[in-house]
């Protein structure tokens, strides 16, 4: 794999290339969703993420808990797409006991959404770091705020935090950066 410039006659990825640059496929556990399906009936949804970056939450017991630490795996200067571009979103894969502990505390996908939503955020003084601030297409309301304290979400609404259930037995999940400047987009599956 070239990681790190053009080598004659070899395909280059990127900077840095990972998996995700050509695809992966993670599987919903429609079964143990406390909340349903992310789509309902047999669906595909193609989201063009980063690789999922671990959420490794053993010690929280309540939603709130799991949740904050899931919102604060989600953000980070180095994210490709987060804050800056209106189109971006987020996935959540929540692993079924995480998701068993969020539902327990009586919180719906919306709850999580929006619990997430309000969260991931970082201060516009931090953003000023590095990262990508000033060489993108930021929104004009981003350009608006002179506060450096003010907290800048990472997506639109809580409804680009997308949320599904996916995983095995363990107290973890994952966070999805998106990576791609698109929108997520779910298609049924048509039985042949």
């Amino acid at each position: 794999m070239n990681v790190g410039g053009a080598w004659p006659g070899r395909y280059d990825m990127a900077t840095q290339g990972s998996p995700a640059k050509f695809s992966y496929c993670v599987a919903e556990c429609a079964d143990t969703t406390p909340w349903g399906a992310l789509h309902e009936g047999n669906a595909v949804t193609v989201f063009g993420g980063e690789p999922p970056h671990n959420v490794n939450d053993h010690v929280s017991t309540t939603a709130a808990g799991i949740l904050t630490t899931v919102a604060d795996t989600a953000v980070s200067l180095g994210s490709n797409v987060g804050w800056y571009f209106s189109q971006s979103q987020l996935l959540i894969v929540l692993g079924p006991e995480h998701a068993q502990t969020i539902a327990n505390d009586g919180f719906s996908r919306a709850d999580v959404q929006r619990f997430v939503f309000e969260r991931a955020r970082l201060p516009l003084r931090t953003l000023k770091l590095g990262g990508m601030w000033g060489i993108q297409d930021w929104p004009r309301w981003m350009h608006a705020i002179t506060d450096d304290d003010a907290l800048l979400p990472q997506v639109p609404s809580p409804e680009d935090v997308l949320v599904m259930i996916a995983g095995g037995p363990g107290k973890h999940s994952a966070v999805v950066p998106n990576c791609t400047f698109s929108r997520a987009v779910s298609r049924p599956i048509r039985a042949i």
